[in-house]
């Protein structure tokens, strides 16, 4: 949890905005959804979904909505297929379309050159962070 919490003060804060298209907390959230249980995940991304919604500088009611279905997405899909990385490749890049998908329609459309980026970003940050996260957590 306090991995989250860390990645809640980085989307509100936004250090790296101009040079970095990432949204930390839902890759947080993909984390949990892919290495840790059902329940907790789902607690987890209810909880700071909730308090992204509440805190950040943009309100909406997307983040709690959306988080806890990415869990049960991620799931199930993790269910369905192997549990090697290709399939957290596949599972990640779902979640990422989703994401995409849902902000698309409630914030409006953005330019290619972002949504390129925002993936490469995304998919950079997450596997760099992934194993540095399963070192600590194992430790």
């Amino acid at each position: 949890m306090l991995i989250l919490f860390i990645f809640l003060l980085l989307d509100l804060v936004r250090p790296f905005h101009y040079f970095l298209f990432v949204e930390f907390l839902f890759l947080g959230v993909a984390f949990l959804s892919l290495n840790f249980g059902i329940f907790f995940s789902f607690f987890c991304s209810l909880v700071f979904g909730y308090l992204k919604d509440c805190l950040s500088f943009y309100p909406s009611t997307l983040s709690i909505i959306e988080f806890p279905a990415i869990v049960f997405i991620s799931r199930y899909l993790l269910s369905r297929l192997h549990k090697k990385t290709f399939s957290k490749i596949i599972i990640l890049f779902t979640s990422l379309s989703l994401h995409t998908f849902l902000n698309t329609l409630y914030w409006g459309g953005q330019s290619f050159l972002f949504y390129f980026l925002f993936f490469f970003h995304s998919f950079l940050f997450y596997f760099l962070s992934n194993d540095l996260l399963i070192r600590w957590l194992e430790s």
